[in-house]
């Protein structure tokens, strides 16, 4: 558990034995941070914290949609992502947190998993809320779960192409399903 070694690492020098001060240290924080709801959020803490050094912006559980021709009516494409962040860059980060297995490379790259590629191509023609429309340089899956690590992020980097190419391939693929 981090956050509990950074605040007694100033007082277990001083105690009368120090090595195993550590020792037990280690042993209690390992077991706080797997078994424990605080050490998970604590972790969870540190992470997010680090996370945020590099945004502009950050919004949760922002809403977008577009529209694809269908016969005489257009079919609605409506999302929800967890969270967008806008980096120190000008790009984006979506992110997508799961309590189960999340998304593998492969799954999300032929479009097994299109759910964030298809976030992706709606962020860049601007129809995420009040967003600008930019380019994604990331995609990532949170894995939720309590013990350590307590959010496991599997950022996607694709074998070929990008976020945003990405993007409209999986646009490019349901669009012909809902024609």
């Amino acid at each position: 558990n981090v956050p509990a070694v950074l605040l007694l690492k100033s007082f277990v020098p001083n105690l009368a034995a120090p090595h195993r001060a550590w020792l037990v240290l280690a042993m209690a924080s390992t077991l706080a941070g797997n078994f424990t709801v605080a050490g998970s959020v604590a972790n969870l803490i540190v992470v997010e914290r680090a996370r945020r050094a590099n945004l502009k912006k950050l919004d949760v559980e922002i809403g977008g949609r577009i529209e694809i021709p269908f016969d005489n009516e257009p079919f609605t494409l409506t999302v929800r992502a967890d969270r967008v962040e806008c980096l120190a860059d000008g790009r984006y980060a979506i992110l997508d947190y799961k309590t189960g297995a999340p998304p593998t490379e492969p799954q999300v790259r032929t479009g097994l998993a299109p759910q964030l590629t298809l976030e992706v191509a709606i962020l860049r023609q601007g129809k995420f809320g009040d967003l600008t429309p930019g380019s994604v340089g990331e995609i990532t899956y949170v894995t939720l779960k309590g013990g350590e690590p307590a959010g496991k992020p599997q950022r996607i980097n694709f074998t070929d192409g990008t976020p945003d190419s990405q993007a409209d391939t999986a646009l490019g693929k349901l669009r012909p399903l809902a024609a």
